[in-house]
Parts: C-alpha cells; sequence; structure tokens
C-alpha cells in the first residue's frame, strides 16, 4: 500500500489505568468510532492499522495510512471522544516503517502471555488499501495477510516453497 502515495502513522494507546481484557473488549468499537470520525473530517482514508499490547497488556494501535497530515491535536482529542486514551503520536513513515509494523505483529511469538484474546483481529485494513491502478498493477511476493496461528502460517508458506526465518 505504501507503494501507492505518502504514507503517515499514528499511534493510539487505551485509557490510562485500564486493564487487558477491558481494553481488548472495547478496542472494535473505538475503532469504529474514530475511523467514522477520521471518515467525516478528511474524508476516506487508506490504511493498515496493527494492534498490539502496551508493556502494561493494554491494547495499543499503530495504524500506517496514505493521505495528508493529520493534526495531533485534532486526532488526540477524537481519539479520547472515541474511548482511547489522549496520547497520540503522529509522523511521516520512513523506509523502517515494515520492520515496525513487522515487530509489533510478532510481539507474542516470543512472550505467549502478550497474545490477544482468541478471535480477536490484530491486522485491520481499509477496503482499498494495497490496490494498484491497472498500469502499476503487479505481484507483491513479500507481504501475505494469513487468519492463522503461527505455525499453521509458516506450514503453510513452507508448502508453497517460501523460506521460513525466525
Amino acid at each position: 500500500g505504501l507503494r501507492l502515495g505518502d504514507g503517515r502513522m499514528f499511534t493510539l494507546t487505551s485509557p490510562p489505568g485500564e486493564d487487558r481484557e477491558a481494553s481488548y473488549a472495547e478496542f472494535s468499537g473505538r475503532w469504529r468510532r474514530l475511523h467514522e470520525r477520521l471518515r467525516r473530517r478528511f474524508g476516506t482514508i487508506e490504511y493498515v492499522a496493527v494492534v498490539e499490547p502496551q508493556l502494561r497488556g493494554a491494547a495499543h494501535v499503530h495504524v500506517v495510512y496514505l493521505g495528508g497530515y493529520i493534526p495531533q491535536q485534532w486526532l488526540s482529542r477524537a481519539a479520547e471522544a472515541s474511548g482511547f486514551g489522549r496520547i497520540v503520536d503522529v509522523r511521516s513513515v520512513g523506509s523502517g516503517v515494515a520492520s515496525y509494523v513487522t515487530k509489533a505483529l510478532t510481539s507474542e511469538l516470543t512472550d505467549a502471555r502478550l497474545a490477544p484474546p482468541p478471535h480477536f483481529r490484530r491486522v485491520r485494513w481499509s477496503r482499498h488499501w494495497g490496490t494498484c491502478p491497472p498500469k502499476l498493477r503487479r505481484i507483491w511476493p513479500d507481504w501475505h495477510i494469513v487468519t492463522a496461528p503461527p505455525r499453521i502460517a509458516a506450514l503453510s508458506a513452507m508448502a508453497r516453497g517460501y523460506e521460513i526465518v525466525e
């Protein structure tokens, strides 16, 4: 998706003092409310969002999106009004964003206590994230979204001829 335009990233936290269970239970509703506020204010944005646990276990989300700068002050107010914490980080993304998001995706592989609740969607993306216009269409062999446990995803990838590197 980032090959299609300028990318930016923002990070949202859970409210202070909220525990892990409440944070994950409330996340989907908070995300829907914030996404609607973003759409009303800035129009449709294309994004991919990765949820990971904070040090205290509560969920926070990294959102990589295509589009113009969203003012931090506005985003902070909208996040808080949607149920997230008030602390929001907004920045342009560089070449290291893929490794940063990958780290967020794989954090529970080293510590099972960091894994989100069963059936929780760790990765969310907009309808047209990564959709190329016909003249730019090409095969994207580097990234795949898999909705399976890590062991099954690795076995499936090996069966297709990919090399798995820990």
